[in-house]
């Protein structure tokens, strides 16, 4: 499935539940925290639910319910989306967990109710896709979620904290406009165009659409292995980052666009997958005594800071990007 559709139901179910939490009344500390648990508990249920009957609406409506069936979908995307599935389920549990924690209840329990959720969110749309003709159940995307989720559950219950941290980026090749030869003779396109295609021309729509664009990256801190999180050092924070990424993907298995007159024409552009090594920041180990500052850094901590890298990739070229984001 592609990683565009699970990234809006995540956006659509958590933010709004999120959201909620400003809305609080101030109230003495014994009952803040029963009200802040059940009016958010409540709140979530009932925005999970909501977000499922909108997107069965907004997807499958178009195509047949079938019996249940799988989909092999590992060519898809050069992995990508694979990679990016582990990164929504890894950030879909951690969210969960901060909402919860905010409620007051055991961390083990806000841990454990975090984990739920990113179950919950991950896989109830890839039932759905069992169900419909158009796309099917896909192993790949239940294993790279369960990856994800298990990730941030076995750190927070080991360590209390994400010393490895699954990030994102986004930052769009510069395609060309200059025609390009197809497998059709009469029609020629250009990289831009077949990009604009099948991702759209804005941030908003490519950002974690484009998988040209997009790099998923795991960032670990090597002090927080034998630095003490009570020392609060800023060594902590820095971090050694590894990204996956590809290049010229212009569909999802072949490259392909349709032209104007909705012919499908095939482009033939190497695709390839791209490793990249550079350095990173956690946010969230950066000491600080503010309390707005501290809340900024968790909220963009899912962000992989703009830094020096170098990319191994399957054409066997090494590259050195000054900044990669």
């Amino acid at each position: 499935m592609p990683l565009s559709k699970y990234t809006l139901f995540l956006i659509f179910s958590m933010v709004i539940t999120a959201s909620h939490l400003k809305s609080q009344p101030k109230l003495f500390i014994d009952t803040l925290y029963e009200r802040r648990f059940t009016t958010l508990a409540a709140t979530s249920t009932v925005t999970f639910i909501g977000t499922t009957l909108a997107f069965n609406e907004l997807w499958y409506k178009d195509y047949p319910r079938v019996k249940f069936h799988l989909k092999d979908d590992w060519i898809l995307w050069e992995q990508v989306d694979k990679y990016g599935h582990a990164f929504s389920a890894y950030q879909s549990a951690k969210m969960g967990y901060n909402v919860f924690d905010w409620t007051g209840i055991s961390d083990k329990k806000a841990i454990f109710i975090g984990t739920g959720i990113s179950i919950a969110l991950m896989n109830t749309l890839e039932i759905m896709d069992g169900f419909s003709e158009g796309w099917g159940f896909s192993l790949y995307d239940a294993g790279f979620n369960t990856f994800g989720t298990a990730l941030f559950t076995s750190q927070q219950l080991a360590w209390k904290e994400q010393r490895i941290s699954l990030k994102w980026s986004s930052t769009r090749p510069k395609y060309a406009t200059t025609p390009i030869a197809t497998n059709d003779p009469t029609f020629f396109g250009s990289q831009q165009y077949a990009a604009e295609g099948h991702y759209g021309k804005y941030f908003w729509e490519y950002a974690f659409k484009d998988y040209n664009a997009m790099t998923i990256w795991a960032s670990i801190s090597p002090a927080s292995f034998f630095m003490e999180r009570e020392k609060k050092n800023m060594l902590r924070s820095v971090c050694l980052s590894v990204g996956f990424g590809g290049e010229n993907i212009y569909g999802a298995a072949y490259n392909n666009y349709h032209d104007k007159e909705g012919r499908i024409t095939s482009i033939g552009l190497p695709r390839y997958k791209q490793f990249y090594l550079s350095l990173d920041i956690n946010t969230e180990m950066i000491p600080s005594k503010s309390k707005l500052l501290r809340t900024v850094f968790k909220a963009i901590n899912f962000i992989k800071i703009p830094a020096p890298a170098v990319e191994l990739n399957t054409l066997g070229q090494f590259k050195f990007h000054p900044i990669r984001w």
